[in-house]
């Protein structure tokens, strides 16, 4: 919210920034709950309001909190829109008692979506599959006099949570309550993974899981070393604090003399799936084997970074494993293995980011519908299709086999492993820009003159003995 900007602006500047401040304005979103391209036409593809026009669903829940919080469960993300974009834009900055009941009444900060005094004003949440604060979240929330305050020349006092237990509300000096405009409570829920799980863990009607991350990282070995979703999207740095106006002697509050350690500030602008922390979330690794016939690769996919599933969050992110045979001569080799990209990899113009049918793999949590569709999304889901995501600290193997042109002495495998926010398929017909983040690259060369005056010298195999002894490990 943007009072909050007049005291924490760094916070405020990286909040701005996020995917959180953008849960209601993202056109991605608004396209996905509307039926509508980036183009505004409306009926392209996929949208909740097509499927059910007489139901809001639970997307504001989540997306849109402050609002839902009047109607849980039945609050419309468009109309939210609309009022806090088109109709009634806000005020950054100091705000009269009026302009902020102006904002309030007209719901402008609802469409700031997750944002300051929503996430500040959480008691508590419950792990489970509900969405957000429609049965997940306890909200606190204090009505204080704000006109009165604000006739005696101070600012509006403001109730909030953190995850600092040294904040001070009382004077031992003065014996009396401090008069900053910050009520802070310390409650270590802030700290914890269960506090993100109240958006980051849902189920649909069906009990298909469009948003598991909460129970991804549950179960991986980052929740039993102790490090919380936190640790990581929130990481301390402290060349993002410098704007911030905290203090952990509230004595000084206005003469802040001994400001809190700018390293232990966290940041807020809660990086996810972004170039930042996509590229080298997973490593490559390759192993091949040839003869003059025939050369076998394997490729190794390991998730070294991600403390949940990869990709993990809604379910049309995907990743995609392209492999590539070059000869020394320049030729590329023919594939006649099985291992493909599926149909979400793109289907057309390789030049247009299409590698559906490409030697690879695909990564990515696959819905189905009782019709038999595939690539459905996640309110219209009735089973899984397929899961091909990486979990933490696990590693995915696959491996290809190409021909060998004759006379081939050197052969170049290049692998590259990448990250989409969406299925190609969808992007295409949304009208979406979309743009491919590397995630991890490697190329190996393999010279078949050599190994074949190796595997000369030690006895004569086949073809097919080389393959066998290549795939169980022998070589």
């Amino acid at each position: 919210e943007p009072t909050c900007y007049l005291c924490h602006r760094d916070l405020y500047n990286q909040w701005s920034q996020s995917h959180h401040a953008q849960s209601v304005t993202n056109p991605w979103l608004q396209d996905m709950y509307n039926g509508t391209d980036a183009l505004g036409n409306e009926n392209v593809g996929p949208g909740y309001r097509i499927d059910f026009p007489n139901e809001v669903g639970e997307c504001a829940d989540c997306h849109a909190p402050t609002a839902a919080l009047k109607a849980p469960g039945k609050t419309d993300l468009k109309v939210v829109y609309n009022r806090g974009v088109v109709a009634f834009p806000i005020k950054i900055g100091y705000k009269s008692f009026e302009q902020k009941e102006l904002e309030r009444l007209s719901g402008s900060v609802d469409a700031d979506g997750v944002h300051c005094d929503f996430c500040h004003k959480i008691q508590a949440v419950e792990v489970n599959d509900r969405a957000g604060v429609n049965g997940s979240i306890t909200m606190h929330r204090v009505k204080l006099v704000d006109e009165e305050r604000e006739a005696q020349g101070r600012l509006p006092m403001m109730f909030v949570y953190g995850p600092y237990d040294d904040v001070i509300n009382f004077s031992p000096v003065s014996q009396t309550a401090i008069s900053s405009p910050m009520v802070a409570s310390y409650n270590p829920i802030y700290t914890q993974s269960e506090y993100c799980s109240s958006c980051h863990q849902h189920q649909n009607e069906h009990g298909m899981p469009f948003m598991d991350t909460y129970r991804e990282w549950e179960a991986s070995v980052y929740n039993e070393a102790g490090i919380e979703c936190q640790t990581c999207h929130m990481k301390p740095d402290a060349g993002h604090g410098e704007g911030t106006f905290v203090n952990g002697d509230a004595e000084k509050f206005w003469t802040p003399v001994e400001s809190r350690d700018k390293s232990t500030v966290k940041r807020h602008d809660f990086v996810g799936g972004a170039e930042e922390m996509v590229r080298n979330a997973a490593t490559l690794s390759i192993e091949a084997v040839a003869d003059t016939s025939r050369l076998m690769v394997k490729v190794a996919v390991k998730n070294v970074s991600a403390g949940h599933h990869l990709p993990s969050g809604i379910t049309i992110r995907n990743m995609l494993l392209l492999v590539t045979a070059v000869t020394s001569n320049g030729d590329i080799l023919t594939y006649t293995g099985t291992e493909r990209v599926p149909e979400y990899g793109g289907v057309g113009p390789v030049e247009e980011g299409n590698f559906a049918g490409f030697p690879g793999r695909g990564f990515a949590l696959v819905f189905g519908d009782d019709e038999g569709n595939e690539q459905v999304m996640d309110w219209q889901a009735t089973h899984i299709v397929s899961d091909t995501r990486v979990r933490a600290q696990e590693t995915d193997e696959s491996e290809y086999t190409f021909d060998m042109p004759p006379g081939s002495d050197k052969v170049e495998i290049q692998t590259r492993l990448i990250y989409r926010r969406a299925f190609k398929p969808l992007a295409d017909e949304k009208k979406w820009e979309m743009t491919d983040l590397s995630v991890a690259e490697d190329t190996t060369v393999i010279d078949i003159s050599k190994r074949l005056s190796r595997a000369e010298q030690k006895k004569e195999l086949s073809v097919g003995t080389l393959i066998r002894d290549f795939l169980t490990g022998m070589l």
